[in-house]
């Protein structure tokens, strides 16, 4: 995955959508000097262990945020890479309830993360990435963004808000556990909500500080709703799949969801026959202001009755979503 800005925020929700945001505007800009494609942000992440040590951890900036929470009494944990983030690697710490993670990646460099989680699951994140706040974070995760913020400083913002709670205890041995699944319960809220609103997209764009005209921030808004779409799609079709067989299904499964950008939601439909390519553009802005579920009416009833989708079912894993089927034509 191809990484502008960075990638952060209490186990990594916020920052993984703010980077594909990133890599569509310079790609835009800077289109054919880029030789890589955006990976799709994924719902679920895996981590991981590192069985030698990495060159990151001897470079000066990562040494001397290791000899910092050292310092603070933090014992040095191990070194992981995630697997569905190619470059994205990360070192752990523990003192007593409270977690610190190093992160570093090839582009965005180094950064912390300082965690608390309570028995009663609230999650308290200070960290000092350089962004983040832009998001919404659900009401149990209260999240603390000090770009300029020392190591220390930051360990003292999250005992101020912690130091009168009883945390649970991760350590190396449930440590991917505890990562892995407050991802996914941060990347299910935020598809839950709609994904990424365009408030908070305008939010990043403004703090990336590159310079896009309003047209080609609508269009790369679009593009990150479609990105979040087909992600939806990958791990909701699965989903509905998990106990069924495949082979019983002849055609394409899609989703229809709630809640999504309309303009990404057209453009998801044409990969799947809905509509001809060619027609995306003018459907856009005839059904801008439609809701989800009538527009995929409109455009389904138009078809021929032997090329109709069917409805099949519906998921809430990742999001509330009916599930369709598209036979293709053999003629």
């Amino acid at each position: 995955m191809l990484i502008f800005l960075q990638y952060v925020g209490g186990f990594i929700l916020a920052i993984i959508i703010l980077l594909f945001i990133g890599y569509v505007y310079l790609k835009m800009k800077f289109g054919k000097f880029l030789g890589a494609n955006t990976d799709q942000t994924p719902i679920i992440i895996h981590l991981n262990e590192d069985l030698v040590t990495p060159e990151w951890l001897e470079k000066p900036k990562a040494t001397k945020l290791i000899a910092n929470l050292e310092n603070l009494g933090f014992n040095k944990g191990k070194p992981y890479r995630i697997q569905e983030m190619d470059g994205v690697s990360l070192l752990s710490f523990f003192k007593n309830s409270y977690i610190a993670v190093v992160y570093n990646h090839p582009i965005a460099g180094n950064w912390i993360d300082i965690v608390f989680e309570t028995e009663d699951e609230h999650h308290y994140t200070a960290s000092n990435a350089p962004m983040g706040g832009e998001l919404s974070t659900s009401a149990k995760d209260i999240k603390t963004f000090e770009p300029n913020a020392t190591v220390e400083e930051i360990f003292s913002l999250i005992r101020e808000q912690t130091h009168d709670k009883q945390g649970i205890l991760v350590n190396n041995e449930n440590f991917k556990a505890f990562f892995e699944n407050a991802y996914k319960r941060e990347m299910v809220w935020k598809a839950l909500q709609g994904g990424t609103s365009r408030e908070e997209f305008d939010k990043i764009a403004e703090n990336s500080k590159i310079k896009i005209s309003d047209k080609n921030s609508e269009k790369a808004f679009t593009e990150t709703k479609k990105q979040e779409l087909d992600v939806w799609s990958e791990y909701g079709v699965n989903e509905f799949l998990k106990e069924k067989n495949e082979d019983d299904f002849e055609g394409s499964l899609f989703i229809v969801p709630e809640n999504t950008h309309p303009c990404a939601f057209i453009e998801y439909l044409s990969e799947y026959g809905m509509i001809e390519e060619e027609q995306v553009g003018k459907l856009c802005q005839k059904f801008n202001s439609k809701s989800i579920g009538s527009i995929f009416e409109i455009l389904n009833a138009a078809l021929s009755p032997e090329l109709k989708a069917t409805k099949i079912g519906k998921i809430t894993f990742p999001i509330k979503a009916d599930v369709y089927q598209k036979k293709w034509s053999d003629y």
